[in-house]
């Protein structure tokens, strides 16, 4: 599914911040928050079955916790 049209605006200017290096810590955070949203649910929707998918080694919540998401 895609994005509607205001979240890809907003995702084109959270890319354009970045790219200045004028990216606050709060729109970072909004990032995250939406491409995890995106990468779950794209793993949700494919094809590879559960038993196929690999499994992180990494607790991406405890590191993401640092910044209070």
């Amino acid at each position: 599914m895609l994005p509607s049209p205001e979240m890809q605006h907003r995702i084109a200017q959270l890319r354009e911040r970045a790219r200045a290096g004028t990216l606050t810590s709060d729109e970072m955070k909004e990032a995250i928050v939406f491409l995890r949203g995106e990468r779950s649910a794209a793993v949700s929707s494919s094809r590879i079955p559960a038993s196929r998918v690999a499994k992180a080694t990494v607790d991406t919540d405890a590191l993401l916790g640092e910044l209070g998401l």
